[in-house]
Formats: structure tokens, sequence, C-alpha cells
């Protein structure tokens, strides 16, 4: 048949302009995309290296997006001046079998509608001999707003979501020092501030309503369950610091090391889509905040550029580890009620680290070889969460893996050119990449 047919619609137009010491690139785009819904495998009932599936509703997929942006540049004394625009507005509505079987007992149909607009202006250019800077500051605003139904029989229907509202500003500076001819110095450090302001209806069983349409209570009791919570209000701040600190050394024309250090923060935020009010209300009642923290990562990078004599060859090597405190995750957990809870907490902090080795060789104007090998090695340092469900924060916790981090990844890459005339060629590319088994969640 045809399960999982999808089509997407695309338009797109971009205009450019040049006077004198200015360039403007307007770009537009218009993306609509249909197609049935999540095609998801029942692992209880098929082997999962397999493609059998059997639903009894291939649900649908419908998302539409509008994006602008502008791009001014303007040459100014020793650098360059520029402002970025942006602006996006973005709608999605889906229809799933969630728990993927031939009989129906979990469907869910979820809206989303989202808009966007962001503005940043910056200069770039030669402060002094030997030394190059980019300045310059960033404002953000969204607003969004989710819903979902669940139907699971026998109960009633689910209904519920959030709408949230965020502002983002920012401040930026980094620059480039050649304090010798070899050595170069980067120092940066970034001032962001986000705020954001969510209105939440828990996903529960109560009277037909619409978060899209403004319908869904958020204050005072849900009719269908005495005595819970409709849902809650909160608005909250995060202010950070990102600094960075880099050291780069021109060995010679085909050797370059380096190393750096940096830090950056993801903000905290909401979830919209809370299924255990009960859960939820004691774990905002012990932090003090129905928000989630930020995340802070540390990461530490040292690497090796090396080519040979006649550019043809290049070797790039790199060790990493990255610190990462507060990690934020969404933890997913069957439940009787609901069907499915996704809860996102800062469950632990994490160490990964690893290398990273790729090389490029150009057997001649016709070919070109590559390959690409990577380890990484990712362990939770400390638990702030019950993530594995057990009922208890402990060693069991810190048993687990990270997800989505797998333990390693090699490639292997041909590209050719077969010439036909003095005009055109015929293209090919053979690429072969294996990653290793991880956890999913």
């Amino acid at each position: 048949g045809n399960l999982g047919k999808a089509q997407t619609d695309a338009l797109r137009g971009s205009v450019l302009v040049e006077r004198g010491a200015l360039r403007l690139v307007a770009k537009t785009e218009y993306l609509k995309t249909v197609s049935d819904g999540a095609v998801g495998q029942n692992h209880g009932l098929f082997a999962r290296n397999t493609f059998d599936v059997a639903l009894d509703n291939e649900g649908s997929f419908r998302a539409r997006s509008r994006m602008a942006s502008l791009n001014a540049d303007y040459e100014l004394g020793t650098g360059k001046l520029t402002y970025v625009f942006g602006w996006r507005r973005f709608s999605q509505f889906t229809f799933n079998d969630i728990d993927s079987s031939p009989v129906h007992r979990f469907h869910s149909h979820t809206g989303l509608r989202q808009t966007q607009w962001s503005h940043e202006a910056r200069w770039a250019g030669e402060l002094a001999k030997g030394v190059e800077l980019t300045a310059g500051g960033n404002a953000f605003r969204q607003t969004m707003a989710y819903e979902e139904d669940r139907i699971i029989p026998p109960n009633p229907l689910f209904f519920g979501g959030g709408r949230q509202k965020q502002r983002g500003w920012g401040l930026f500076a980094q620059g480039d020092w050649e304090v010798a001819p070899a050595l170069t110095l980067t120092g940066g450090l970034r001032w962001s501030r986000e705020a954001k302001a969510a209105d939440v209806t828990f996903v529960r069983i109560r009277p037909a309503c619409s978060v899209l349409a403004g319908t869904c209570p958020i204050s005072g009791t849900n009719p269908s369950i005495p005595g819970e919570a409709n849902g809650f209000s909160d608005k909250r701040r995060w202010a950070n610091w990102s600094p960075k600190l880099g050291l780069t050394w021109e060995v010679d024309s085909r050797k370059t090391a380096y190393a750096h250090w940096s830090r950056a923060w993801r903000s905290g935020g909401y979830n919209l889509r809370v299924t255990q009010p009960a859960a939820f209300l004691a774990n905002a009642l012990a932090a003090g905040t129905p928000a989630f923290g930020a995340e802070r990562v540390d990461g530490y990078e040292l690497g090796l550029m090396l080519a040979t004599d006649d550019r043809r060859g290049s070797l790039n090597l790199a060790l990493f580890e990255n610190r990462v405190r507060g990690m934020q995750r969404e933890v997913s957990q069957a439940d009787g009620g609901s069907g499915l809870a996704q809860s996102i907490y800062n469950t632990a902090n994490a160490r990964i680290r690893g290398f990273e080795a790729e090389a490029r060789f150009t057997v001649n104007s016709r070919l070109r070889l590559g390959a690409n090998l990577g380890h990484i090695d990712a362990d939770y340092t400390r638990a702030l969460y019950d993530i594995s469900g057990d009922g208890a924060v402990n060693a069991v916790d810190l048993a687990l893996k990270l997800p989505r981090a797998p333990a390693w990844t090699w490639g292997l890459g041909v590209d050719a050119e077969l010439p036909l005339g003095a005009v055109s060629a015929i293209n090919a590319s053979l690429r072969f990449q294996h990653r290793a088994r991880f956890a999913y969640t």
C-alpha cells in the first residue's frame, strides 16, 4: 500500500541589491507538507530488526511554514556592519496510532502554532594590527501554543496543552589577537537573558476544550477529576554569562594545533504536556517552581590539523570532553491512566568525552576519497532525578546509558567526476556510514 505517503511543496524567492558599500539579500519561503501519520513499530508484536508493522490507524500529518529574512552588510572602516532579521510562522497538526498495533488502544491528535521574530546587529573587522573583533547584540521573540487530545478506550477523551511567550536578549564580543607570528589567542564573552511565561492545562480526562482556540482552563479544578487542579500559570527569567578561551598555533603551512574551552547555557522552560499532575506538582513544590532549570555545558577540545605538502591529503584529529550540569531530559514512562507520561526535568550531571578523526585524499582531479572515525564515552556523574522510574535516586540511575550517544561511528566515502565534453560532467558519490547501537531514551 501507500503507508507513509508524503508530499512536500516549497516555494522560495530571493532578491539581491548592491549599492556601493551596501549589500542587501532578502529571502522568503513557503513550505507545505501533507502525509500519513508516523509509521510506528510495536516491539511486542514485531522484532526490532524487521520492517513489519500493523496499524489500525494510518493517521495524518499536516504542516505549513512561512519564513522571511533580510541580511544587510555595510562596509564600514576596517570592518563590516551586519544586520540580520528573521521571521517565521509555523503550524502543524498530527493524528497518530501511538500503540502501533492493529487494535485501537491509544490514538492522539496534536496541534501546534508558532511565530517568531529575531534581530541581530554586529560589527566584525580589524580593530588594530593583529587584532580581529566581532561584537554585537541580538533580540528574539516567540509565541507558541500546543494542544493534545488522547483517545484511550474505554476512557473518556483527554484534552490539554499549553501556551508560552518567550523573549530573549544577548550581547556578545569575540576577539582574535595574534600574540606572535604563529600564535593566536581567542577570547569571547556573551551575556544572555531569557524570559518565558506559560499557561498550561494538564492533559487529562476533562470536558472538550482547545488550547489553540483559548478554551482550555488553567485555574480552578477539573470537573472530571474532583480535587485535581486544571493547570497553572507561571513566568520566569534566566540570565547567564558564556565565556570562551582558545589558543591556535600554526606550526607551519601544513600543521595547525589548537586548544579551546567554552561555556554554554540552555535556558530553562516549561513542559506543555503534563499528564501526571500529582507527581508534577510535588516536584514543583520541592523545586520551588514549575519550570525546569537551565542546563550548563563546559566544553574542552584539543585538535590537530595536518596536510600534505601538495595539499592533496588532509587529516583532522580532535579530543573533546563536555561536562554537563543539570542535564535537561524528557523522561518517558508508560502510564496506565494516560498511556504515556512525558516529563522534563534537570535529571543529572554528566561527562561526555571522546575523539574524532577525519581524513581526505584527492587521488586526481576526478577522484576524491574520505574517511571518518569517532568514539564517545558518556556517563552520568550525579543523578538528580529518578530516571529509571524505580522510585529512588541511586546507583541504578547512574548506571543508565546516556540517550543517543553511540560509542563508535565510522564511515567511508568516494566522490568521482566523469567529464562529458567541455562543459558538462557526471558527478557520483558513494557513502557508507556506521553508527553503533545506542540508548534511544
